[in-house]
């Protein structure tokens, strides 16, 4: 039994910041991702 008690303000900032880190993980992936596509099918491309 914990007696930590976190205000509301608080636990909705760490989700808001929660969420902003899964936004920012995901957006970094697809553009790692999109960035090795294109560089793979430009080399497929050129001879």
């Amino acid at each position: 039994m914990s007696t930590v008690k976190v205000n509301d303000a608080t636990l909705e900032r760490i989700n808001e910041l929660k969420e902003k880190l899964k936004i920012s993980k995901t957006l970094i992936l697809e553009i790692a991702v999109g960035n090795y596509h294109s560089k793979f099918f430009k080399k497929k491309e050129d001879p």
